[in-house]
């Protein structure tokens, strides 16, 4: 049984890498992703909204399309298409960098063990970085993924490594550090249709000689058909006024 769970998870993520030789966002509002892929046949669709303010009053607006299908038992396939928008001291707008992924969840929870997941992504390199639309690079992204329920609180914990390639600016190739990164959720019913969420998230610098970086988020989901969702965040132990200062994001999910 073993063997074969690692046989289908090396699968899952040679595959892609073999394709794209030849695509930490996680399921919004929230940096950390959940471990439940969408089910079978099934597909689950977002947009929304993201604000990125800068401590040196540069924004960054993301309008965001998801969608997820449920491809095969316990796993899904994903493609977000960004549009971006930005303003302050270099303004431009335009597709921004697709990404590609999977997600394929090889444990369920039980009374003394959370569910499990690992997942793939890919983020092309298809939007210019001259006018900071894309990142010039194509990344690599595989997290591994953890939920248990906690009484009435819903835990959710990543850890993720992204394969950071190295972007051409002004002629020359920028050799950035890989990042490894980290995140803690909780997601509490207060209704039902209701919940309110919050997490804490950090990650390795992503330049060298930079400082790790850290942040939290806080919102809500609201369900009524649709289910609608809102979080604020804040980034603590900026290093300097290229870093983040506040994010918001509005959006919502349709399940078909």
């Amino acid at each position: 049984m073993i063997a074969s769970r690692v046989s289908v998870l090396a699968a899952l993520i040679l595959t892609p890498m073999l394709l794209a030789a030849n695509p930490s966002l996680a399921v919004p509002p929230l940096v950390a992703g959940d471990v439940e892929p969408a089910g079978l046949g099934h597909y689950e669709v977002y947009f929304g909204r993201q604000t990125k303010q800068k401590a040196n009053g540069d924004e960054k607006v993301v309008d965001l399309v998801e969608i997820v299908y449920g491809n095969r038992p316990h796993q899904e396939i994903t493609v977000e298409l960004p549009y971006v928008t930005r303003s302050g001291l270099s303004r431009a707008s335009g597709l921004g960098d697709v990404v590609i992924g999977t997600k394929y969840q090889f444990a369920n929870e039980t009374r003394t063990r959370p569910a499990g997941a690992v997942s793939f992504e890919m983020k092309l390199a298809n939007a210019p970085n001259e006018n900071g639309l894309g990142s010039g690079s194509v990344d690599l992204d595989i997290r591994w993924r953890a939920e248990k329920w906690l009484g009435k609180l819903d835990t959710i914990f990543n850890l993720g490594y992204i394969r950071v390639g190295d972007p051409e600016v002004a002629g020359a190739r920028l050799d950035l550090p890989d990042v490894v990164y980290w995140a803690l959720a909780g997601r509490k019913p207060v209704s039902k249709k209701t919940k309110l969420l919050a997490e804490v998230y950090g990650s390795s610098p992503e330049e060298h000689g930079g400082r790790c970086k850290t942040g939290f988020d806080i919102g809500f989901d609201y369900k009524h058909g649709t289910i609608w969702h809102v979080a604020w965040g804040h980034g603590l132990g900026r290093s300097s006024r290229e870093d983040l200062k506040t994010r918001l994001y509005v959006g919502l999910k349709r399940e078909f």
